[in-house]
């Protein structure tokens, strides 16, 4: 492949951990945010609206109502739920500016104890977001 396509594409590193979210584009930082998100719990139907993601949600703890609550998106390095996770990438992204993701390779970078069950499902959240190819 000639090195036009290169201008093409961008690659993204993702270093999703218990306390922080970390996305890089080449050597710059574009996310560096808590690990956190405040959301509103629907009990009839058990989904979850998103209110807030990151530091704007990190500031939310202990001052809203009971309606809402912040909560971690990891708990002991095993997500907690992968729909909120994927919400919450997909709003930091946009929040740092990128939104045409389709083009895009992501490297994950994964703690070295984790399960194979656990590393397909980090995985397959970074390829909803919308990145078309996932290194672990």
């Amino acid at each position: 492949m000639s090195n036009w396509f290169k201008g093409w594409t961008f690659d993204l590193a993702f270093d999703l951990g218990a306390a922080t979210i970390r996305v890089c584009q080449g050597e710059t930082i574009i996310v560096n945010q808590p690990a956190v998100a405040a959301v509103t719990e629907r009990r009839r139907t058990r989904s979850r609206k998103l209110h807030a993601v990151g530091q704007s949600a990190h500031a939310l703890s202990g001052k809203t109502g009971p309606e809402i609550s912040v909560v971690a998106l990891q708990n002991a390095g095993v997500i907690e739920d992968a729909t909120l996770l994927t919400d919450v990438l997909k709003q930091m992204l946009a929040d740092a500016g990128l939104t045409r993701l389709s083009r895009a390779r992501a490297a994950l970078v994964l703690p070295t104890a984790i399960g194979g069950v656990h590393a397909r499902l980090m995985r397959d959240v970074i390829r909803q977001v919308g990145l078309r190819d996932v290194l672990l």
